[in-house]
């Protein structure tokens, strides 16, 4: 994660990666980072990826290496003096500026994540990521497959519900950031809304807008902010998948726990897509 949000103590960087980023060795690090491993000296932010992350690490540096910004910002990777992106496990990118998004500023987040996936569109899904089966990816699976029935019984009831609401859709696949929130896009004055924390995925890019609207709107009751999604195509479909998938999370538990709020969004979605629907018949 690259911001100016949640700087905490400060520590030393081993001095031979600072050499080879060509960094201060005193470093600060920032909370917000994945595993409190991601650090920042000055307008550079390190990341410790330890091992079993590299692959991913490299994989993102090649891709926001070479994507064009238009509309939105990435923070840009940079190599070590000797040319890799890796040093003993760390990995650096530019400094991104900004606060994390708020409500108020969707319009420009919306454009920003339709011009990022546009980036996108050709790059293929990376081989670690076909390689993992996380419960986030099995979330996925069932959110476009089937709902298992060896699931806590209220959360199959509440999958049910919109299971059944569930229509073929007519989008394409593409590598998509599948895990789109406000605190993975951050905002500042006279640039492009910035995008951080890819998490791959292979679905269309409509459904990484729906994973948005979702924790915005019918995770939180507010129906109305749905309204400013309604451009995307198939966004009631969309919407019911990615519902789905945040609940099936919950489907190696043997007691899912957040039922209430799931109920809560559930409401939402039912409600939305049955006044789009009525609204289709008049």
């Amino acid at each position: 994660m690259s911001s100016d949000i949640g700087i905490d103590h400060k520590t030393t960087l081993d001095p031979d990666v600072a050499a080879a980023f060509g960094v201060s060795p005193d470093i600060s690090l920032m909370p917000g980072g994945v595993d409190l491993k991601t650090f920042r000296s000055g307008n550079i932010v390190l990341r410790n990826l330890g091992t079993h992350s590299q692959e991913a690490g490299v994989w993102n540096a090649e891709l926001f290496s070479n994507v064009k910004e238009k509309g939105f910002r990435v923070a840009k990777p940079i190599k070590a003096h000797d040319g890799s992106w890796i040093v003993n496990g760390w990995i650096a990118e530019e400094f991104l500026k900004g606060s994390h998004a708020t409500k108020d500023d969707l319009p420009v987040v919306i454009n920003a994540i339709t011009q990022f996936h546009k980036a996108l569109i050709g790059i293929t899904l990376p081989d670690y990521r076909r390689k993992e089966l996380t419960i986030w990816d099995r979330a996925d699976q069932m959110a476009w497959g089937e709902i298992p029935k060896d699931i806590d019984p209220q959360l199959y009831k509440l999958a049910i519900e919109l299971d059944v609401l569930r229509k073929p859709v007519a989008v394409s696949n593409q590598l998509i950031h599948g895990d789109l929130n406000l605190n993975n896009i951050l905002i500042a004055d006279n640039v492009p809304p910035a995008i951080i924390d890819l998490a791959p995925y292979w679905r269309p890019a409509e459904f990484a807008l729906a994973v948005m609207a979702y924790w915005v709107g019918p995770y939180e009751g507010d129906i109305r902010i749905l309204d400013k999604f309604k451009q995307v195509e198939e966004f009631d479909q969309m919407l019911i998948r990615a519902g789905l998938r945040m609940m099936l999370t919950q489907k190696d538990l043997r007691h899912a726990t957040d039922l209430q709020a799931y109920r809560k969004a559930n409401e939402v979605i039912k409600q939305y897509v049955s006044s789009n629907s009525a609204e289709d018949r008049t």
